[in-house]
């Protein structure tokens, strides 16, 4: 951007010196915060508050991101130190904007406030309240002349002495007295035709470049149902997401569990769900807590996909350990919590209990609250619990553990039966079966019992009727689903459900990889000879000598798996010889405790010594071309795949801090040092998200190593390969590696596995051994194992026994009976996943990822359609350069040629952002890992635009115009001229504020209606008196796009001088009659037409079937065995949810009809007149 200075203009900046004063002081920032951000010195921001020189463009836009003041009156510079008088115009903080100051009496003053000539409002204010302002450069303004007998719409341009004159139509200027010149009040146009009753309308061509921006606005607004958070967000968009999103935000309560497994982004969906409520409440107060290790991972994705600084309000990434010490401030707007079940854990914590009840009340008094987590109930029935009770402590309380277990299990009992429960199955049996094994589940729910009978009955029918037993079907599987689930605001998702849109493949392992380096031969005899004599001194039947053995032994075998050096370090501390320092960052200190602590057993030592003389290298091999360490081998394998065009992308997996360090420095050294990148828990969170941002966008850097504080929560999803130095003994580890890469993102392209072994032993190694566990017994390589974690959990200990027990041996029944337990888990999850899974695919759901869809199949017109509103018209630069193609800024020209008051371009549209909009999403989603420059996707919910839809509801260019049309086929009919109103209306289900006050729940309110009643454009044309035109082909003639005369078309502008021709088809006194009896009109027939009766009459009785809906499952839940808290609860949420019904069935039965703009066309076969009078 130039740095030209901007007082180069013609004008100054009075808005610049109101925000470095009173805006400034309001804010509490000092001249030093100023300064910092404009990156000068605090004596010349002081110079710039005086008047004293200007910054350069670079200074002004970020001082802007800071200081403007969206809700600024438009059009109103303050003048400092003015005095109140006559005719002055003034702003007062009342939301009103501009007024004019009448007259002065006393201490009070009387302001006019203009709406339309014919409406003004007056208001007697304190004068110690008002604040002089001169009208802005480009302030929209209408001039009451005398001597041309009727209203002329202006615009304000400034001089360069400060003095202002008037920009009237057909290039003539004037200057105005200030008693004759006027500008709206901040309120929003009512209706234009106020406009052309006035005959103030102005040239056509705002109308064909305002009226194609307004229409993709409300299409834009139609597909995402209102979320323009998810639509204005840099994602790709996933069905299983899109769901997610779609019912939180159509909830007023939000308060929801986000459950997805793991790699299916939980993250995304509280990015979209966090940048909405931002939209909606513009502004307010969100904090996230997560674990310190992604807090920098989550800052980057909130910035990089959801541009949350470029939008009013604060958002606050910290520390999930510290969350503890926030419980004495007042709770955010927002609360979001990822990893919940780290702190659902200390609910049944003796020594946690306390903190965990004071950071749930702190949770409680949070109005909407986000829990990220994917643990599922099966197996962590108390830290679900625990989440639930965060939720929702009416429904969920802590001391009912034992009541909540026995839910669990019961829904373990019958899911397989409402799996079998199939809408559509033809099979009785299975039918019947399932019927049965609900009624023995439930004996005592009278209504499932009623609803069993009713199904019995359609399958004893003969013939069935298909059509009664599927609803009959439905109603008990609804019956069963709401009033055992474990609760409606958990949103799950599974990667089985998801596949065939995640568009990720795991290639698996072809073959492990064999190590070169000999001595790992001798290491691995010298560990299965320690253990056998470990295993022998564990028969004395002491259960805990046993354990910590088994610990020794896991504890060596991790370390030997990853490196000898390491190994070495930690057979000195069992030998009690030294206390190498690395090993208090690489072990655990329980793992350092048994190594110093446990009981030596008999032969020990000398096993030992062998094995620490085992690991050190012989000098001979140094030399030897098919002898290489394992450093050496990794280094070797890499530098084929590194090279050259086509370089591929690797994660190289090494547990151990230390380990990792040091083979960061070997491929340094070996490949060279910008190739390597290293995430590391020694380095500081700022570092490790540099490296990996490199890693990511340098394309001379191919090759991450991490150590273990990478397997969590970071997306790695853009490399190719993926490298485990070592095999951690925890499956678990093992799959939050593999999601570092398997996750949304991959696009399709292939995650390639490899493994190092080590030795290859002809019997078989232990090593061996545990990787067919893990990739034969688990599938650990082949497919996501993330619905298995807690399994798995439970097992490690079994797992680690057998390889303890029997070392090599007896692989081969092991993998047999794990695939087993494994195939019956997954068995048991899906009955499970019965009671809570997302019906994405059905009925809104998928229609709803569809319109999606096609918007953005549509990109190119949505483009066409907006960027000639604020390019052509507005007149705002497309600034171009230096950013790739298909990216672009919108900037106004500060030598005073964009059509916007000054002012708001400084308040509302100086970007907070400094990124590049894209029209194209694949662009936005993909614009730094391609071109290194991060871009917006250009949709409603970006601020410029959301600035520019709130500004022309103030200003009335486009909305009315008037205009003489020479058609061919007219003059062929040998018709008269005549005298057309051409309307176009906005209608949409209205949710006013009278209904609901508070804004967040307006707007998902409004979300509901358009799911049933969508916003549309529609178009009415009446006769000069106001009857509907209902002749195709006569409408059709009216509302083809005008096209002026000196580009092609047929159309000349009526306006002005031309004026007098409007009466020769109305008579000038009657001409405001005849207008407001036409709008009239225009508005009963669209509001009688059969096709808006027949869209209103579909969409009430869909809102009030999904309303039933909502009410019967609220109903079902509230009829199962619940406590009187519960109950109460329930009820008290059906009553709401009753109200709600009745808001939106009033919402559409009588929809909102606005008048966007209004159209004088007089049809002739000839060309204008020449003689106007």
């Amino acid at each position: 951007m130039s740095q030209k200075r901007v007082e180069d203009q013609e004008y100054d900046f009075l808005i610049l010196r109101w925000w470095l004063t009173e805006r400034r002081r309001r804010l509490n920032y000092s001249w030093e915060d100023v300064a910092e951000i404009a990156e000068t010195t605090p004596h010349e921001v002081q110079k710039w508050a005086e008047g004293q020189g200007l910054p350069n463009r670079d200074q002004l836009f970020a001082v802007a991101r800071h200081l403007r003041d969206p809700d600024h009156p438009p059009g109103a510079e303050p003048l400092p130190e003015a005095s109140i008088e006559e005719n002055e115009f003034v702003v007062v903080s009342n939301g009103l904007g501009i007024g004019k100051c009448l007259e002065v009496s006393g201490e009070t003053a009387t302001v006019e406030y203009f709406d339309t000539v014919a409406e003004r409002v007056e208001r007697n204010i304190s004068v110690d309240d008002l604040r002089v302002v001169r009208l802005a450069h480009q302030t929209r303004c209408y001039v009451d002349r005398e001597e041309v007998d009727r209203w002329q719409m202006g615009r304000v341009r400034r001089l360069p002495d400060g003095d202002r004159i008037i920009e009237l139509p057909d290039q003539e200027s004037a200057h105005i007295e200030q008693e004759n010149l006027y500008v709206r009040w901040s309120k929003p146009v009512e209706d234009p035709i106020e406009t052309l009753k006035q005959k103030g309308q102005e040239t056509v061509f705002f109308r064909n470049q305002r009226t194609p921006f307004v229409r993709s606005l409300l299409k834009q607004r139609a597909a995402s149902r209102g979320a323009t958070g998810l639509l204005s967000s840099n994602i790709d968009f996933y069905p299983h997401q899109v769901e997610v999103v779609r019912r939180v935000l159509e909830d007023p309560v939000q308060r929801y569990l986000l459950a997805d497994e793991v790699g299916l982004g939980k993250t995304i969906e509280a990015g979209a769900i966090i940048r909405q409520f931002l939209i909606d409440h513009n502004g307010g107060a969100v904090r996230v807590f997560a674990p310190s290790v992604i807090c920098q991972q989550w800052t980057t994705e909130m910035d990089e996909k959801f541009d949350l600084g470029a939008l009013e309000g604060t958002v606050e990434v910290d520390p999930l350990e510290e969350i503890e010490q926030e419980v004495q401030e007042k709770p955010p707007d927002l609360l979001v919590i990822d990893e919940a079940h780290e702190i659902a854990e200390w609910a049944f914590e003796d020594n946690r209990r306390g903190a965990f009840e004071r950071l749930a009340s702190w949770v409680h008094d949070a109005e909407r609250v986000l829990l990220l987590s994917a643990t599922p109930a099966h197996r962590h029935e108390d830290e679900f619990l625990a989440m639930l009770h965060l939720l929702d402590p009416a429904t969920y309380s802590l001391d009912d553990r034992s009541a909540f277990r026995k839910r669990i299990q019961k829904r373990e009992q019958v899911g397989g039966a409402l799996r079998d429960l199939q809408v559509g199955e033809e099979a009785a049996f299975p039918l019947r079966m399932a019927t049965d094994t609900l009624r023995d589940a439930f004996p005592n729910d009278e209504e499932l019992q009623e609803k069993a009978d009713h199904l019995t009955a359609e399958l004893d029918a003969d013939p069935v009727d298909p059509s009664a037993r599927d609803e009959t079907i439905r109603a008990l599987r609804l019956h069963v689903k709401e009033r055992y689930r474990l609760h409606h605001r958990m949103l799950r998702s599974r990667r089985s459900d998801a596949q065939e849109n995640l568009n990720t493949q795991r290639a698996g392992v072809g073959r492990p990889d064999w190590g070169m380096d000999p001595r790992e031969e001798e290491v691995h005899d010298l560990l299965d000879q320690w253990r056998m004599a470990a295993l022998a001194a564990s028969e004395d039947g002491d259960a805990e000598n046993r354990n910590r053995y088994v610990r020794l032994f896991q504890t060596l075998m991790e370390t030997a798996g990853c490196d000898l050096d390491l190994l070495a370090d930690v057979v000195r501390l069992r030998l009690g010889r030294e206390k190498p320092e690395r090993l208090i960052t690489d072990l655990s200190e329980k793992e350092r405790e048994t190594l110093r602590d446990a009981h030596a057993f008999d032969e020990e030592d000398p096993l030992l010594r062998d094995l620490l003389r085992a690991t050190d290298q012989n000098e001979a091999d140094a030399d030897d071309p098919f002898v290489k360490t394992k450093e050496e081998w990794l280094a070797s394998k890499l530098e084929r795949t590194v090279s050259g065009e086509g370089a591929e992308l690797w994660v190289v997996f090494a547990t151990y801090p230390s380990v990792a360090a040091e083979v960061h420095k070997h491929l340094q050294g070996a490949l060279g040092e910008n190739r390597i990148a290293l995430h590391s828990e020694g380095s500081g969170p700022e570092d490790v998200a540099k490296n990996v941002q490199r890693f990511r966008e340098d394309p001379a850097c191919h090759i991450l190593v991490c150590d273990r504080s990478a397997e969590l929560g970071r997306n790695l999803q853009f490399a190719d390969h993926i490298l485990h130095y070592d095999l951690p003994w925890a499956p678990n580890r093992i799959e939050q590696r593999m999601g570092r890469l398997d996750r949304i993102g991959r696009q399709g392209r292939e995650m390639h596995t490899h493994v190092y072994l080590g030795a290859e032993v002809d019997t078989g190694s232990i090593f061996e051994a545990w990787y067919r566990i893990l990739a034969e017994g688990l599938g650990a390589f082949q497919e996501s194992m993330a619905d298995l974690q807690f399994l798995v959990e439970k097992k490690i200990n079994e797992l680690v026994e057998q390889r303890f027990s029997s070392g090599p041996e007896h692989v081969d029944e092991q993998v047999e009976a794990l695939q087993k337990v494994v195939e019956e888990e997954r068995a048991e999850l899906e009955r499970q996943h019965q009671f809570e899974e997302l019906e994405v695919f059905e009925q809104t759901g998928g229609s709803y990822f569809e319109r999606l869809q096609e918007l953005e199949e549509e990109s190119k017109k949505v483009q066409s359609d907006v960027d000639g509103w604020i390019a052509d018209a507005l007149q705002f630069h497309r600034h171009r350069e230096p950013f790739p193609d298909e990216m672009l800024q919108y900037q106004p020209n500060f030598e005073g040629q964009t059509l916007v008051p000054f002012d708001v371009i400084m308040n509302r549209f100086l970007p907070r952002s400094d990124k590049p909009v894209t029209y194209h999403r694949s662009t936005a989603v993909n614009s730094r890992a391609d071109t290194g420059t991060a871009a917006s996707v250009f949709r409603v919910g970006h601020p410029f635009l959301d600035g520019l839809r709130n500004y022309f509801e103030w200003d009335d260019r486009g909305r009315a115009y008037a205009i003489w049309r020479q058609s061919d086929k007219w003059e062929m009919l040998g018709q008269e001229d005549r005298l057309y109103f051409r309307f176009e209306f906005v209608l949409q289900a209205n949710v006013s504020a009278e209904d609901v006050n508070d804004a967040g729940m307006r707007a998902a309110l409004q979300r509901r209606a358009d799911a049933t009643f969508p916003p549309r454009f529609k178009t009415v044309v009446t006769e000069r008196d106001g009857t509907p035109v209902t002749n195709d082909q006569l409408k059709k003639l009216v509302t083809e796009r005008p096209e002026r005369v000196q580009y092609g078309g047929t159309d000349v502008n009526v306006k002005d001088d031309r004026l007098p021709l409007l009466d020769r088809f109305v008579d000038r006194l009657d001409w405001p009659d005849y207008c407001q009896r036409a709008r009239e009109t225009a508005e009963e027939a669209l509001r009688a037409s059969d096709e808006v009766v027949r869209q209103r009459d579909d969409a009430l009785r869909s809102a009030g079937t999904d309303s039933s809906d909502r009410i019967e499952r609220l109903r079902l839940r509230s009829g199962g065995n619940v406590t009187n808290r519960e109950q109460n609860a329930y009820e008290e949420r059906i009553r709401e949810e009753r109200r709600i019904a009745d808001i939106l069935r009033r919402g559409i039965e009588t929809p909102s009809v606005r008048l966007d703009s209004v159209g004088a066309v007089i049809l002739s076969g000839a060309g204008i007149p020449t003689d106007y009078e």
